[in-house]
């Protein structure tokens, strides 16, 4: 496929988390190195990257890491933690990554104490290498801190090469996107393949995958990080929103339209079905797919792609069925996810010490809805929710995580911090 599409794809899928989109190529000066960048928040960063001076190289399986000075023993543990990230996605789902990018997959470890915020920075070299910055901040230079400073980095990073992976494929079935074709020269027509629930599903899944391996490893200690941190830039509500959406996600295409998002924040509801809606859907179905037909699931049906003439949404619904024996669309009707009436945003360790709270991580109710069973279990806004059953909640997709495994439940057990009450234990009703 041609440079310009995949250039392209990677500008559309990247709007939900950089927020502005514009290809811009910065000329180094002499000695720097030389880069393209096709997602930019802001020029500034990519200013700080065209002056950079890197100290070495280091190289593990497809991954490099260029780094600056007193960044060694960190690029060394970033290099291996993200080629194992790789194989263990390759080794989980059966999928192969192939790009029209032929050379290694490059970090750069930046220092800048420069006060911005933190999104999706992924870059293209001449020697055809598709790479994310990492910004590392005075005082957070360790590993951890590298990786959950900059975590929506490295999840927008793992789901932009696994989409242009599957798009943009030198062996095998291409996955169709949506695309405008030029006819007679003047005539621009969109051709739809309904295929965005696949790919965006399937690329933050594997996202997802690569968050995992990364907080397993023994080599990297996440009790030194926020765990929301880490979490930053994955949707927040999977199977609500997979509730919500239903079989409408099987026909989402680049250019659906939707209404204006009307909340303040991801955290607070939003009664319109809105694109962020969609993306956490899709990620929603593929977590649903491991969960009652295994992980090896998902690895035949990546596999059997191959097996496709055309891979256009049909062809993805049909196959996904015949691997899963079951009527997809069907299986999201028959979702019902339960509705509890709240909504929370993560407490970091800041927020938790100003309001003269006794812990550091945990979900901060901002709104309880009138009639709810949330409300009927006496849950506060302002309470803090850090505990359900014996799972420990710290982050939106953890309380979703949680509440789907105990579904089966009638009720689930809660534990609270409220201010100037101390512990509360409640129970909370789960409606079918």
């Amino acid at each position: 496929m041609p440079q310009e599409r995949f250039v392209l794809l990677l500008i559309l899928c990247s709007g939900l988390i950089t927020g502005c989109c514009n290809r811009t190529e910065l000329l180094p000066k002499k000695g720097g190195p030389v880069v393209k960048s096709y997602i930019v928040a802001s020029s500034r960063k990519h200013e700080l990257l065209k002056d950079a001076q890197f100290a070495g190289t280091l190289k593990k399986g497809n991954v490099e890491v260029l780094y600056q000075a007193g960044l060694q023993g960190q690029a060394n543990h970033i290099a291996k933690l993200t080629d194992r990230t790789f194989s263990h996605i390759e080794k989980s789902t059966g999928f192969q990554f192939q790009t029209s990018y032929d050379s290694f997959f490059t970090i750069y470890l930046l220092r800048t104490d420069a006060n911005f915020w933190d999104c999706g920075k992924i870059v293209t070299t001449p020697g055809n290498s598709l790479g994310v910055i990492l910004l590392v901040r005075t005082g957070k230079d360790s590993c951890e801190s590298i990786i959950s400073n900059n975590s929506v980095s490295n999840s927008t990073f793992v789901h932009e090469i696994i989409e242009g992976s599957l798009i943009f494929r030198k062996r095998g079935t291409a996955i169709e996107g949506d695309y405008i074709k030029k006819e007679f020269g003047f005539i621009n027509r969109k051709v739809l393949n309904y295929t965005r629930w696949f790919r965006e599903g399937f690329s933050t899944y594997c996202a997802y995958l690569a968050h995992e391996a990364i907080t397993s490893d023994s080599r990297f200690d996440k009790n030194k990080v926020s765990h929301a941190m880490l979490l930053n830039g994955f949707p927040l509500h999977p199977f609500s929103s997979l509730t919500k959406i239903g079989k409408d996600l099987f026909s989402w295409h680049y250019f659906s339209s939707f209404p204006p998002e009307t909340r303040l924040s991801p955290n607070m509801p939003n009664p319109q079905k809105v694109i962020t809606d969609y993306y956490d859907a899709s990620f929603g179905l593929f977590l649903l797919i491991r969960d009652k037909f295994g992980e090896d699931a998902i690895y035949q049906i990546i596999r059997g792609i191959d097996t496709l003439e055309y891979a256009d949404g049909p062809a993805l619904i049909e196959l996904t069925n015949t691997i899963l024996d079951t009527d997809i669309k069907q299986l999201i009707e028959d979702f019902h996810f339960p509705q509890t009436g709240l909504y929370m945003e993560p407490l970091f360790p800041g927020v938790a010490e100003r309001k003269g709270l006794g812990i550091s991580e945990g979900l901060l109710v901002t709104i309880v809805e009138s009639g709810s069973p949330a409300e009927k279990a006496g849950i506060r806004k302002n309470d803090v929710i850090y505990r359900i059953n014996d799972k420990d909640i710290k982050a939106n997709l953890d309380f979703e995580l949680a509440i789907y495994q105990l579904m089966s439940h009638q009720s689930v057990t809660v534990n609270i911090l409220r201010v100037e009450e101390g512990e509360v234990i409640t129970e909370l009703k789960l409606p079918n």
